[in-house]
């Protein structure tokens, strides 16, 4: 797997020490830079059968209660033949919902074999409700006398949905055996590797049909990718402009910013990859105390994907 090899190997390795180290593992890193294509890679070199997967959602910018988890129950049988899924539980007392909680983990263990644990993936952490982040820090620590391993992945350029989710999730990355994964961008020679992984999978010999057909070329989508290999793979797939969901993905950030902070990235992006402080401050007709304010704001949102 180009550029990932270690973090898989990581995966690996946590999950053969499973039956006797308690396994967690976040996997974070910004949007499109691999995280679920990790996971499927994972997932497929264990034994079949081993492992579900679920993904947070949010509808209408409100995140689902139990989203993930009802996902990942529903590939077991011996969850919807029983009706002990998601919806089942009750707003009741703690109590009756740990109890919950412990029979939808005997269902995932269920799964564990003489070979190695069950995997549980719960995927988009940062879209996760209340709930769901109650029942994955509630698998974390019970671990330790589980036979399951949990695989969980987030965006770290997203903000969590509410501040008590963003305030559960720092508390789960403290637990012991919780182990973070952190995905970098490709650097220049593994970007040249996916061109090439690219090629091959073009006409079959070896003419690249996705609009890298130099070494420059391919530098040149590594300059405009800045390494993201979703943004990548796209912008190589459409030589010409920008595909739409493309550039959605890229101005979701700046969106979040206020009115003087996306003013500020326009003016420099208009300028190409570097300008000067002084010109951006003078064409941004700002006083100092306002241009030092939307440029603080510009540059946290962007260090989020160094």
């Amino acid at each position: 797997m180009i550029g990932r090899s270690r973090e898989l190997l990581a995966l690996t390795e946590a999950y053969r020490d499973a039956g006797s180290i308690p396994a967690a593992v976040v996997i974070s890193g910004e949007a499109g830079i691999g995280k679920s294509r990790l996971v499927s890679e994972f997932l497929v070199g264990l034994p079949q059968g081993r492992g579900v997967r679920g993904s947070c959602l949010q509808l209408a910018g409100e995140p689902l209660p139990f989203a993930a988890i009802e996902e990942a129950l529903q590939q077991l049988p011996s969850v919807v033949s029983d009706r002990g899924g998601p919806e089942s539980l009750s707003r009741g007392e703690t109590a009756s919902r740990l109890r919950q909680f412990d029979r939808w983990l005997d269902h995932i263990e269920a799964m564990a074999g003489d070979d190695g644990p069950a995997v549980l993936v719960i995927e988009d952490l940062h879209w996760a409700d209340e709930s769901t982040l109650g029942f994955v820090t509630y698998v974390a620590r019970s671990l330790p006398r589980r036979r399951v391993m949990l695989v969980m992945t987030r965006r770290d350029d997203q903000p969590a949905a509410t501040a008590p989710v963003g305030e559960a999730l720092a508390e789960l990355v403290r637990v012991p055996h919780v182990r973070s994964i952190p995905l970098a961008r490709l650097t220049l020679g593994e970007a040249r590797d996916l061109a090439a992984s690219l090629a091959e999978r073009g006409d079959g010999n070896g003419r690249n049909d996705r609009g890298m057909r130099s070494p420059a070329d391919v530098d040149r989508l590594y300059e405009r990718s800045e390494g993201n290999p979703y943004l990548f793979i796209e912008l190589a797939s459409s030589p010409g402009d920008i595909p739409v969901h493309v550039a959605d993905v890229l101005l979701a950030r700046v969106r979040r910013l206020d009115s003087d902070a996306q003013g500020l990235v326009r003016l420099a992006a208009v300028a190409g990859l570097s300008v000067d402080d002084c010109v951006l401050w003078r064409a941004s007709l700002m006083d100092e105390d306002r241009y030092l304010a939307a440029l603080r704001a510009a540059v946290e949102i962007g260090r989020a994907h160094v």
